[in-house]
């Protein structure tokens, strides 16, 4: 089994993200400084690139990112495995504050 080079933090955070102008929803089921699955029942093709909106107590984290991989249950489509293509350093500390860990 390959090593992951960042490590997976399980979670449940409710995000909304942007593909070609259009808002959907999703929760984050994991998450590491460079990616993360965002559970979803969006109906699928979305644009391979996106915007994460990640809400804080200050702040709106706005991501930008990459779809790798899509989750299919069946004939349903349940969630996206996206890499981020910039990350903040808001996002690095606040993925840092979560209690770790997926190994």
């Amino acid at each position: 089994m390959e090593k992951r080079a960042f490590e997976r933090q399980l979670s449940n955070i409710n995000v909304r993200f942007l593909s070609d102008k259009t808002e959907y929803l999703g929760t984050v089921k994991n998450i590491s400084k460079k990616g993360m699955f965002i559970s979803t029942q969006v109906n699928f093709p979305l644009e391979l690139q996106l915007e994460i909106l990640i809400p804080l107590k200050e702040e709106l984290l706005k991501l930008p990112a990459k779809i790798i991989k899509i989750k299919k249950s069946g004939d349903n489509y349940s969630g996206i495995s996206v890499e981020l293509l910039s990350p903040s350093q808001t996002y690095l500390e606040f993925v840092d504050s979560l209690k770790p860990v997926i190994r």
